[in-house]
């Protein structure tokens, strides 16, 4: 299993802005045990959906964009399409739920 890639704030929006790509974003915090078991079940749905590509962002680092999106709380994930802002999701579920949450996703872009 490859795992998500970092990707700073900058370049996350950046990537929003450009809007070419569909991908998704999680959000988290190193010290965050939720998270942790987060990030184990986004890279079981990574695998899974490997045209999808999935990037993690520590919002430690990214001050700017918790304020603008209003991220709440970590974990935190959601699908960026057509260069606009994720809906949030907050619940992270079992991976199997999280594979639906992105499969359903996927398929209102199409």
């Amino acid at each position: 299993m490859q795992g998500m890639k970092e990707i700073s704030e900058a370049k996350l929006l950046e990537a929003v802005r450009t809007g070419d790509r569909s991908f998704a974003v999680f959000f988290y915090t190193p010290t965050c045990g939720t998270c942790k078991a987060a990030a184990r079940m986004h890279e079981v749905v990574e695998a899974l959906l490997s045209e999808l590509p999935f990037y993690s962002c520590n919002v430690n680092f990214a001050p700017s964009l918790v304020a603008e999106w209003q991220i709440r709380s970590v974990p935190c994930t959601g699908l960026i399409r057509n260069g606009q802002p994720p809906e949030l999701r907050y619940r992270m579920g079992d991976a199997g739920e999280l594979y639906r949450y992105y499969q359903q996703q996927l398929n209102e872009t199409n």
